[in-house]
This record gives structure tokens, sequence and C-alpha cells, in this order.
């Protein structure tokens, strides 16, 4: 079973950051996990900055060492959405999963992951996990379209370490199907946590909005969406936007 090293700092520019400069300096071993108060620079997915106040939500790097291959890179997204998502169901909420790695509670954003993979040859050699999630913010920036937090939710204060430690638990159970190549488990319980899936959606291709049935996500990560002229057609998460 995976084990843990957590190291806690008040701030940094991001967690992701801070765990390259451990990589580089010979400290980054599998089970690292770097937590901070406050990130002066953190980011999702794109361009987009990720906000969060000193102290109130949970901003954590994890690093893993998978040696899988590179064309199995979204199975580590599968089984970090999983694991935040066994985590908040333990804390009584019924969450979902924005494909393709946004975490979703009573349709508002609760978080996101950021994971970023060096290679070796055709395999990922080791992923830092970047996770933001809303704990216990009660205001957000206007900019932000449809934020949520636990605390919103279930109207407490939630101790961040706790979380930190519930998520990791949930995380090295999860992580023995990686280990173990059973990527169509994860593969089928991600496909039961996806919002929208079988639906009609609203997605933005190219600047422009369209309307379609979110069919199917294959286990590379592609979206399969059945347009309004019954053609369907796959999309990377670079090419789509969903709109829940």
């Amino acid at each position: 079973m995976l084990e843990f090293e957590i190291i806690d700092y008040q701030q940094v520019t991001s967690t992701n950051e801070v765990m390259k400069k451990f990589i580089s300096e010979g400290r980054g071993k599998e089970g690292t996990v770097i937590l901070a108060d406050f990130q002066t620079t953190g980011r999702g997915r794109g361009d987009h900055r990720w906000h969060s106040a000193p102290k109130e939500n949970l901003l954590m790097s994890i690093l893993l060492k998978p040696a899988i291959s590179v064309q199995d890179h979204f199975f580590l997204n599968e089984l970090v959405s999983l694991s935040v998502m066994d985590t908040l169901r333990a804390f009584g909420v019924s969450p979902g999963i924005k494909w393709p790695n946004d975490i979703y509670l009573q349709g508002k954003k609760l978080g996101g992951l950021l994971i970023e993979n060096s290679l070796s040859g055709s395999r990922i050699r080791q992923s830092i996990i970047g996770l933001g999630l809303n704990l216990n913010a009660t205001s957000f920036p206007s900019d932000l379209p449809n934020p949520i937090s636990l605390r919103n939710v279930l109207g407490n204060e939630v101790d961040r370490i706790y979380f930190a430690g519930v998520l990791l638990d949930h995380l090295a159970h999860r992580y023995q199907l990686v280990r173990e190549n059973q990527w169509e488990l994860l593969h089928r319980n991600y496909l039961q946590k996806v919002l929208g899936l079988g639906s009609l959606v609203k997605f933005i291709v190219g600047g422009e909005t369209c309307h379609g049935t979110l069919e199917d996500i294959r286990p590379q990560g592609e979206i399969l969406i059945r347009s309004e002229e019954n053609e369907l057609k796959a999309y990377l998460y670079n090419e789509i936007t969903l709109v829940l």
C-alpha cells in the first residue's frame, strides 16, 4: 500500500511548483505530499487561475510514480477523481465529475485537478497531482461563474488536515487498481460519476455553442458527442468546453 509523507507550508507559489523543486533536488520520492495554506500563483487547467483565500481550502500536490504507458495517462485522472468522490461521500455528500477533471456538488464547481506528467520514452515516469478543493470558503471572486464549497453544503467548517488524510487513504486504495492494471474497473467507476453522460449537453467548440448527446468517454480521455445532426464526434479536452 502506498505510504505518504506530508510536508505542510504556510505559503507557496503553487504546490506543484514546490513539488518540482523537490524533484530537482532529488527529494521527490513517491508518496510525497505538499500541502499549503495559501498559493500566490495557483493555477488550474489551461490558463485558468485557482483562487483561494488563506487557510480556507485544500491546496495539495501528490507525487506518484506509476510507470504506466503514456497512452494510459487518463487513468491517473480517473484515479484521483474517484478518490475525491470517495472522500466526499465519506463526508455525506453526493458529488459528480464534470469531464475531464472538475469536481461538482449540487451543480456547482467544488474544485479540480491539474496533473503534470514526466515521461521516460513511452512511459510515465512520474506524475505531480495538483488538487484544489473549496472546503471552507464562504465568498468567492465575482469572475468565478459557479463556485461552491463543502462548508456551503454541510453548514459547518471542515478540518482541512483531516480531509486530506481521508483523501490520501482513499487514494492509496484506488492506486492499487493502477498497480494491478485493473483499467476496466477504474474506467467503469469513473463513467458512473460523470455528469451528463447519456444526456443532452451544451458545449463550445471553436467559439461556437452547440448541443448534442454525451454518449461516452474513451479510456484515453476523449469525449464522444452525437450532434443534433446525428454525427458522432470525438474531442480531446483542449478542443471542447462542456457547459453544465
